[in-house]
């Protein structure tokens, strides 16, 4: 049978039958939508215990897939130790069969996320122990043995995405010197590839509300064998202050050394392409404001550092 995606109701019901059948060991009695989109059916469940658990249905055979092909990363991760490595929480989903509604679920890694105008709230030591976990993070996973997964995406290939004309775009947001100057960018393309999460930006962590430790990172889709260098750069749409703490750690802890002005060039290439089609998005925006910040206070402590 085709798979769908049930509505809310029904998805309680399959989420109780499975209970009572042991296919899921909560009695999830409260049960709220993440996303009632159009794609995948995302549930918040919370148990007697007030245990919260994600429930996924997919709404396409190839959205299932894509579940599945998550899972076995995740597994994979998982007996590479990368949590206890990298000293974070990662989900540990489980797959329930369904002839029409499949599902997949994990409990959930509970915190906040982290958007650039709760970055800005954070004091120095916070930003500092921020910088250090996902270091250490991005670290223990790129030290991961290669696994055998598909998704395999070659600096050459990422290279034709990055359309240095396309930058112009981006002319009224940046200075045109800063601008100029990454037009002119030679890319270093000799780093090695590695496995890298691919989505760490804000939304895929998760920080204890009280101590804004990190305590968690999701959504392990877009994991792939990757250039190492471009698992950072979706750092800045959080914010370039936090690439550069990133960085700067993560080269003292790793024999692989990142040029942040080539996590650079990859951010603005990505964020030209989608401010092309949203202009007026506000986080973009502030992303790019933030970044224009950060590069010029690291050009004026740089030539101050020079004439001392």
């Amino acid at each position: 049978m085709p798979i769908h995606r049930p509505d809310i109701e029904t998805a309680k019901k399959i989420l109780a039958d499975a209970y009572k059948s042991g296919l899921i060991p909560f009695d999830a009695k409260t049960i709220e939508p993440y996303c009632e989109g159009g794609g995948a059916l995302t549930l918040k469940c919370i148990d007697t215990d007030r245990t919260e658990y994600v429930v996924r249905f997919p709404n396409t055979e190839n959205k299932l897939n894509n579940m599945l092909q998550e899972i076995d990363t995740l597994q994979f991760l998982d007996a590479q130790n990368l949590s206890v490595k990298g000293g974070i929480k990662i989900p540990q989903p489980h797959y329930v069969t369904h002839d029409t509604y499949p599902f997949v679920w994990h409990q959930a890694l509970v915190g906040q996320t982290l958007l650039p105008h709760s970055y800005h709230e954070l004091n120095e030591k916070q930003k500092s122990d921020l910088a250090k976990k996902i270091a250490i993070f991005m670290h223990a996973m790129h030290t991961c043995k290669l696994p055998n997964i598909s998704g395999k995406t070659p600096t050459d290939f990422i290279m034709a995405q990055m359309k240095l004309r396309d930058l112009d775009i981006l002319g009224p947001k940046i200075p045109a010197p800063i601008l100029q100057k990454y037009k002119t960018l030679k890319l270093n393309t000799n780093y090695p590839e590695t496995l890298c999460h691919f989505d760490m930006h804000g939304r895929n962590m998760a920080l204890d509300p009280k101590t804004k430790d990190l305590v968690g990172i999701f959504d392990f889709g877009d994991t792939s064998i990757r250039s190492c260098f471009l698992d950072f750069y979706k750092l800045s749409f959080i914010h370039r202050d936090l690439t550069r703490r990133v960085i700067d750690i993560y080269n003292k802890i790793s024999n692989i050394k990142i040029d942040i002005h080539d996590v650079d060039l990859a951010y603005l290439c990505t964020i030209a392409r989608q401010y092309e089609h949203s202009p007026n998005d506000g986080i973009l925006n502030k992303s790019l404001e933030n970044f224009v910040q950060d590069v010029t206070s690291a050009q004026i402590q740089n030539a101050q550092s020079h004439k001392i």
